[in-house]
C-alpha cells in the first residue's frame, strides 16, 4: 500500500510540474492592502509569444483591404506598405467621376488623383514613416483607410 501511494504521489507531482512547464500562458494578480485585486497579468509561454508574434508578422505582410463603394469592389494592398501602395477598382467598368485622397494624420493633403477604371499605384517611398489617410470618392459615395508606411 505505501508503494502504491509513492507511485502515486510521484506521478502526480511529474504530471503537476509537467503541465506547468508546457503550459501557454499564465495570469498573476495583484492585491491592494485591503485584498481587493487592482490587477491582472497574463504572462505568455516564451514559445507561445514567439510563435503569436511571428502569425502577427505574418498576417502583417498579407494584409489586403477590400470595400465596396456603389457598384464598385475596391480592392487595398499591401497595408502596411514599405513604399508602393496598390489600389484596384472592380466591376463597373465606366467610372466617370472618381478621386483619390492621401491625407497625413493633420489633415494635409498630399496626393490628389482621378481614378482610372483598374486603379492605380501610389509611390509612397517619398514620404516618411507613419499613418495616413485614404479617401477615395466614387460619383458621391466615400470610403476611407487608415494606410501604414513602414
Amino acid at each position: 500500500m505505501k508503494t502504491f501511494t509513492l507511485l502515486f504521489v510521484l506521478f502526480t507531482y511529474y504530471l503537476l510540474t509537467t503541465l506547468t512547464l508546457h503550459a501557454q500562458n499564465s495570469v498573476s494578480y495583484t492585491y491592494d492592502a485591503a485584498g481587493r485585486r487592482v490587477q491582472r497579468t497574463i504572462v505568455l509561454n516564451p514559445m507561445a509569444e514567439k510563435s503569436a508574434l511571428a502569425d502577427s508578422v505574418n498576417q502583417k505582410k498579407k494584409q489586403v483591404f477590400e470595400d465596396n463603394i456603389g457598384t464598385q469592389k475596391v480592392v487595398i494592398y499591401p497595408n502596411p506598405t514599405q513604399g508602393r501602395l496598390l489600389v484596384e477598382i472592380q466591376g463597373n467598368e465606366n467610372i466617370t467621376n472618381s478621386t483619390l485622397y492621401l491625407f497625413d494624420l493633420l489633415g494635409k493633403l498630399l496626393i490628389c488623383r482621378n481614378l482610372t477604371n483598374s486603379g492605380l499605384s501610389i509611390d509612397l517611398s517619398n514620404y516618411s514613416n507613419g499613418t495616413y489617410i485614404l479617401k477615395i470618392v466614387i460619383d458621391d459615395k466615400t470610403s476611407q483607410w487608415k494606410i501604414m508606411k513602414e
